[in-house]
């Protein structure tokens, strides 16, 4: 047996698309699509595309702060002190 919490909005949401796939019962149609989720796709190949996305998006905030602080740079008036 597995229990988890949903928030109202969250079961409101399963149950609507429970009712619209013509699930029998709330439990079974859940069961069902989370094996059918966990069967599509390695749990490895999830995670691993998971952290490639944080990778990506890390990369992105690096070359962010990178230009801010170039443009910060530049953007000092000659002889202004620095910290």
């Amino acid at each position: 047996m597995v229990v988890f919490r949903l928030t109202q909005q969250e079961y409101d949401t399963l149950k609507g698309v429970c009712s619209e796939r013509g699930g029998r019962n709330l439990s079974d149609f859940t069961r069902s699509e989370l094996m059918n989720f966990l069967g599509s796709e390695s749990l490895g190949g999830l995670v691993e595309r998971r952290f490639t996305d944080v990778r990506q998006r890390l990369g992105d905030l690096q070359d962010a702060v990178s230009k801010l602080t170039i443009l910060v740079c530049n953007a000092r008036t000659p002889g202004e002190e620095t910290e």
